[in-house]
């Protein structure tokens, strides 16, 4: 059996920490359902699993709906595939105002102004680092 230096093994432990403490990356959708906005969230990446969830908070201060991300929530049984997480939160009733979006992961934060469309909604990136908007 060949050996290796102990720091071939380091620096191999070192990669793979690393990218597992990268920032995560979402997409995100806002639509009218029932009278109600409701914001779906996706990984940018899938994960290892069919079903995994966001785990996800929501409060509003002032004009903002802010949206804390917490992680993810593992489906049991893991049925194997690649599939992005996802989450859906009612945020509020549908009303013609404007109003701002902000997501918070760790100590991340992007800021969205949204604005409702005829046909849908309409996202203005503000301070954007890990979220895109889609249609």
């Amino acid at each position: 059996m060949k050996s290796y230096p102990r720091n071939v093994f380091f620096c191999l432990c070192m990669l793979l920490s690393s990218s597992f403490s990268q920032q995560n990356s979402y997409r995100f959708s806002i639509e009218s359902v029932d009278e109600h906005v409701v914001l779906a969230i996706q990984t940018s990446e899938p994960l290892p699993c069919v079903g995994y969830s966001i785990r996800n908070q929501l409060r509003w201060e002032g004009d903002t709906v802010v949206v804390i991300v917490s992680g993810f929530v593992q489906p049991i049984p893991c049925l194997q595939g690649l599939e992005p997480a996802s989450a859906r939160v009612i945020v509020k009733r549908r009303e013609k105002e404007i109003f701002f979006l902000k997501f918070r992961e760790e100590a991340y934060s992007d800021i969205w102004k949204v604005f409702p469309l005829e046909d849908g909604f309409r996202a203005v990136p503000i301070q954007v680092s890990f979220t895109s908007f889609t249609k």
